[in-house]
């Protein structure tokens, strides 16, 4: 019985013992030990790359840029020279870490397996830790994700080419990665319903703010006072019926002036700071009170969490149209400034850079406050790091609305879509954008794009029956003389619909729209394979001579090609249709 007793006793101690052994392990021991994140220390760089000599700077630089060359990107090398030289070199604030930075370059042949190469050939030990920048050959120019992606395309001589890639594009995804958002123009919907971004993060990013622009601005004037512009009127209204109608004709499009549109969105639930339910959908009026030099508050086009921005138009910033201007507005400068000084110099312990490393190191670490640009998640001694042996290569997972569209040029034309409740996807989450489009599948992106009223009232296709999913849709493009259909009554709507007569219902949607093109007078010989003669001539030419910012809505291909007979895929036509609608809008 005594030997039970001490037994019993022998395993309650030892028992106690083990459970304050785990509660010590879990509670009180370093969470580093347990693979936990914690901060870098200034000049704790501690990047290598073992493999690849840096083309200019020195390998030690705490900044590294690495160029990646995917296929023998037309004009690679002219373009690398240029963004050292001509943006690095000479941009604020880029320019005065020049000497910080430096730049690798490396010919790839996949972005699936972008990283692998990378890891293989260079033999990086945190790829978190660098900058890439792809450059490929594409008729569209940047985009940001994991990396920048800069598109090139042959031309008739490399200065041509270099005056008209769109100029600061590569330092404006580079922005992007470093955590600043685009200083948005809204995008207007033709119902007057907001547009809302599907992730919360614009008031998370540097360059743009909360009504009042506290960021930059000590005061901000109340919204009794807000009266300056035709847009204005808008918080005044309370009904949705009047708000949406509001300066805009009776397709929906909207009015604009001085360039600015005039008329309003609407929510279901009131905006900040303006307590109403109606307000404008983009405008010019500065609520801003002794804000930085150079710097207002001006409403932006995100309306789902009331970002402001500091400047008003295109040429005074980067982050606004890296076409139109030649440098960053004073708050997107200002960022970067404190990025590239307090996070590549191993004497950043000032107390403004103590802080700002802080919240800077938990922006770059947190996918749920800051999850629509998959940016680096450390530069320089910014961000955090990861004790257990391999973590420093594992991937940030992409959170885009669609996972397989990470990595996908035509990414923020996908988004936009989205975003506007043009496009759902398909049943398991993915959008297939390398998918070809069938002519069914067209209907449902050009109603829904451009709003068009559903009309079901003229006679019906023979092979599209009532309970096809795309019926109202298909209908609509016959009944408003968008689509027609083949010779002997068919429409195949499972077809695949090619890139040319992809073209011509666009137009036509732009056409019912209200835009007046007369097609006679864009009859040319742009493309060789679509020569005068070409049933789709005037259609194709007519959206290669209209632009966006600048970005024609087409640009065929870089041997110079349009290739009417291919089969085009859901990402071009998402690029083609969100650019098309938008110059609908502005042309109205």
């Amino acid at each position: 019985m005594n030997n039970q007793k001490k037994l019993a006793e022998l395993f309650y101690y030892t028992f106690s013992l083990l459970l304050i052994i785990f509660f010590y392990i879990i509670l009180i021991f370093p969470k580093s030990a347990q693979g936990q994140e914690e901060y870098y220390e200034p000049g704790e760089y501690n990047i290598q790359i073992k493999g690849c000599q840096p083309i200019y700077g020195e390998y030690n630089a705490p900044l590294k840029i690495l160029f990646l060359n995917l296929n023998d990107a037309p004009y690679y090398s002219e373009l690398v020279n240029d963004i050292i030289h001509n943006q690095f070199k000479n941009i604020e604030p880029f320019k005065y870490f020049f000497d910080s930075t430096s730049f690798y370059s490396l010919d790839i042949s996949s972005l699936r397996n972008i990283n692998e190469e990378i890891k293989s050939e260079c033999k990086i030990d945190d790829l978190r830790a660098i900058i890439k920048i792809v450059i490929r050959e594409s008729e569209y120019e940047g985009f940001a994700g994991e990396y920048a992606l800069i598109g090139t395309q042959l031309q008739n001589d490399v200065s041509q080419y270099l005056s008209t890639t769109g100029n600061y594009t590569p330092l404006h995804e580079i922005a992007h990665l470093f955590g600043l958002s685009d200083l948005y123009q809204s995008q207007i919907k033709l119902d007057g319903s907001a547009i809302k971004v599907s992730k919360d993060y614009l008031t998370q990013a540097l360059n743009v703010d909360n009504p009042g622009c506290t960021k930059w601005c000590r005061d901000y004037k109340p919204v009794s006072q807000y009266n300056q512009t035709s847009a204005s009127k808008c918080i005044q209204i309370s009904d949705k019926e009047t708000c949406i109608t509001y300066n805009r004709n009776s397709l929906g499009i909207c009015d604009y002036e001085n360039t600015f549109p005039t008329c309003c969105v609407w929510s279901d639930t009131p905006f900040n700071y303006f307590d109403s339910r109606c307000i404008p959908a983009y405008d010019s009026e500065n609520i801003g009170l002794n804000c930085s030099d150079g710097t207002g508050c001006y409403l932006g086009g995100d309306h789902s969490n009331n970002a402001f921005r500091p400047v008003l138009t295109k040429e005074e910033s980067i982050m606004m149209n890296q076409r139109k201007a030649d440098g960053f507005d004073p708050v997107s400068e200002k960022a970067l400034t404190n990025i590239l000084r307090c996070c590549l110099t191993e004497y950043a312990y000032d107390e403004a850079c103590t802080n700002f490393r802080i919240n800077y190191s938990n922006l770059l670490s947190s996918s749920n406050n800051y999850s629509y640009y998959n940016f680096n998640r450390r530069i320089g001694s910014c961000g955090k790091k990861l004790i257990e042996e391999d973590s420093s290569n594992q991937l940030v997972k992409c959170e885009a609305v669609f996972p397989d569209i990470c990595e996908n040029i035509f990414r923020e034309d996908i988004e936009a879509l989205y975003n506007l409740g043009v496009i759902n996807g398909y049943n398991d989450g993915t959008y297939k954008p390398f998918n070809y489009v069938t002519r069914g599948q067209i209907a449902k992106f050009l109603v829904n794009s451009f709003n068009l009223e559903k009309d079901i009232s003229c006679i019906p296709y023979p092979d599209v029956q009532i309970d096809h999913v795309f019926y109202n849709e298909i209908m609509t493009l016959k009944c408003k003389n968008i689509a027609k259909g083949y010779t002997d009554g068919t429409y195949h709507p499972q077809r695949e619909i090619t890139r040319a007569e992809a073209v011509k219902l666009i137009v036509n949607s732009m056409k019912t729209s209200g835009i007046e093109i007369d097609l006679e007078n864009y009859v040319n010989d742009v493309y060789p394979d679509v020569p005068p003669s070409h049933t789709f001539n005037s259609y194709i030419s007519y959206l290669t001579k209209i632009k966006v910012d600048e970005i024609q809505v087409i640009r065929g291909y870089s041997d110079g090609t349009f290739r009417p007979t291919q089969p085009i895929d859901r990402g071009q036509t998402a690029r083609i249709v969100n650019f098309a609608t938008i110059a609908t809008n502005n042309l109205s």
